[in-house]
């Protein structure tokens, strides 16, 4: 129990992360439409679009893991 506390814990904490990653691209992508985005904007954007891939991944690598721990307890 205490293991899926924490999984789940992890997982509510990440997605917090993922949110906020997200909105903050979002919100970049944005104003750079508006102003016509150089290739310097571009790139600028490349280390937190990698962010949001990694924590994506994170989450998912999260989600199984608390699926495998549930499936355990379930199978005993």
């Amino acid at each position: 129990m205490r293991l899926t506390r924490q999984k789940r814990n992890a997982l509510d904490h990440c997605n917090g992360l993922l949110i906020r990653a997200c909105d903050e691209l979002e919100q970049r992508v944005g104003k750079g439409a508006s102003r016509n985005l150089r290739p310097e904007d571009v790139e600028a954007l490349g280390p937190l679009a990698m962010r949001v891939i990694e924590l994506r991944r994170h989450r998912r690598r999260l989600e199984a893991e608390l699926h495998a721990i549930a499936s355990e307890w379930d199978e005993t």
